[in-house]
């Protein structure tokens, strides 16, 4: 059985990915998400494309 993660927006990926970093030894992460002026779509939207391949 897999483990499915649903992730719901920005901060939610941040903040795991925060935690799996310092989980591999990286300690005291500091992270940001920046957007930039091609960002015009929602983040779940470009999360999606991502994942099926598409940029």
């Amino acid at each position: 059985m897999k483990n499915i993660l649903i992730i719901e927006d920005e901060k939610q990926l941040l903040e795991i990915s925060k935690l799996y970093l310092e989980k591999e030894g990286y300690k005291n992460c500091r992270y940001s998400y920046k957007k930039t002026k091609r960002e015009n779509n929602s983040f779940s939207e470009k999360f999606k494309n991502g994942m099926e391949g598409r940029v």
